[in-house]
């Protein structure tokens, strides 16, 4: 037997719009402050600095949880309207005709 699945709560989409807005800033202002205490990781001989650090992996961890806040207020939006509309309007088309 195949379950339907239902559609996401509410409640859900508004804890992970939450915790992106928290967690995307944390993790700059962490980024920051270990980058700051650790300067100099690089080889002063060559003055070759790595390509990945902690901070820079946490940066671009940073900026992959905005993205995903946006994304999650987007889709927000999006259920608040769909819960707005009647049901009985869901179901026709441009025309008032019902679909089929």
């Amino acid at each position: 037997m195949i379950r339907k699945s239902g559609r996401v709560p509410i409640w859900k989409i508004v804890a992970a719009v939450v915790g992106c807005v928290v967690v995307a800033p944390a993790l700059f202002i962490g980024a920051t402050v270990i980058e700051r205490r650790f300067t100099g990781t690089g080889d002063p001989a060559t003055g070759v600095q790595p390509v990945f650090t902690l901070p820079g992996l946490m940066m671009l961890m940073g900026a992959a949880v905005g993205i995903l806040g946006i994304l999650s207020i987007v889709w927000l939006g999006y259920r608040i309207y769909d819960d707005r509309i009647p049901t009985w309007k869901k179901n026709v088309d441009r025309f008032g005709h019902p679909k089929r």
